[in-house]
């Protein structure tokens, strides 16, 4: 399906304003996203949406090339801290730039972007930054939408756990994704994709399905999962836990923190 591009448009009194093209190359392990033109208030969406998009495919590393790019005000420059969070919590990826023009580093700069995202002279350099070396782990396995998923799901996280030598954590992540896979059961009834991967300090549980309304907190306990304790329970061992909305659907993932540290 790629490259896709994705387009926005500032409109303005007396006629259409600067746009903004989102061009996404290449998305796993490592996504490509060419931004190009005005980066404003009402374009930085697009920018989120697609980055969103790029992080349902759990990548590595997210390459940004901004060398067209430009802004009209450095505040909406705050987007991009943002989704480097984002993408550190879930899939425990980095997002870099790479190839910003003089202005657009003058701005960087102002705002302090450089501090939690780092700025590459080029695109090639960028997309070089990706930790070698120490792949990430990861195990996957599709399942149908039957109860009989949930053992399923169990033994999948189990295996990964043991193989990975983090056996401290089996039990949570057992439960958390146990919750994750009932939510999808109850609510979208669709097949789904569990993940289980292993980068640095966290282990990351997601489940993928066909559904577009997204998970939320609040109501009766029986409102989540098929014993009661749902999503309330995700949040309560969880070291984070959300949603991120993908073409057709959605991934709900939780992290959790290892203590000490990763055992490679």
């Amino acid at each position: 399906m790629l490259p896709r591009t994705f387009r926005t448009r500032r409109k303005e009194a007396g006629g259409s304003g600067p746009d903004l093209s989102c061009r996404v190359e290449r998305q796993s392990p490592v996504a490509l996203v060419r931004l190009a033109g005005t980066l404003t208030v009402e374009t930085a969406p697009a920018v989120r949406a697609t980055l969103l998009q790029c992080l349902a495919s759990q990548p590595e590393l997210i390459v940004l090339d901004v060398s067209t790019l430009d802004t009209d005000d450095d505040i909406v420059l705050s987007v991009l801290p943002s989704m480097a969070s984002h993408a550190a919590a879930w899939p425990g990826a980095s997002l870099v730039l790479g190839a910003p023009g003089p202005q657009l580093s003058a701005a960087l700069e102002r705002m302090a972007v450089c501090r939690s995202v780092p700025v590459y002279p080029t695109v090639e350099q960028a997309l070089a930054s990706r930790v070698t070396g120490v792949p990430r782990r990861r195990a996957s396995q599709v399942l149908k939408p039957v109860p009989r998923s949930l053992g399923k799901a169990r033994s999948l996280v189990k295996r990964a756990c043991a193989g990975w030598n983090v056996g401290t954590v089996t039990d949570r992540a057992q439960i958390v994704t146990t919750e994750l896979v009932a939510n999808a059961l109850r609510h979208a009834g669709t097949p789904m994709e569990l993940t289980v991967s292993l980068r640095q300090r966290y282990l990351h549980l997601s489940v993928r399905d066909d559904c577009r309304t997204a998970p939320r907190l609040g109501g009766s306990d029986d409102e989540f999962g098929v014993d009661g304790r749902g999503l309330k329970i995700v949040e309560a061992l969880a070291t984070g836990w959300g949603s991120t909305p993908t073409e057709n659907g959605k991934v709900v993932w939780a992290t959790l923190q290892l203590p000490g540290g990763n055992r490679r």
